[in-house]
């Protein structure tokens, strides 16, 4: 089965809030993990918005 690049994009939108919820424990600089956090959700909603957008395409009949 070929992924669609839509598909791609969830998924690295996914790995990339795994990444920032991985360095959210990190103390990188002062208030790092409310940025990462906030990034990460950020990442979470826009791979959800992508998520509907591609189902709901998928769903829709074809004009004839």
């Amino acid at each position: 089965m070929q992924a669609t690049p839509l598909t791609r994009w969830i998924l690295a939108l996914l790995m990339l809030t795994v990444g920032a919820q991985a360095l959210a424990s990190v103390p990188i600089f002062p208030y790092s993990a409310i940025v990462l956090w906030g990034l990460s959700l950020t990442f979470l909603i826009v791979a959800l918005v992508l998520a509907v957008r591609r189902a709901r395409a998928s769903r829709r009949p074809t004009a004839p």
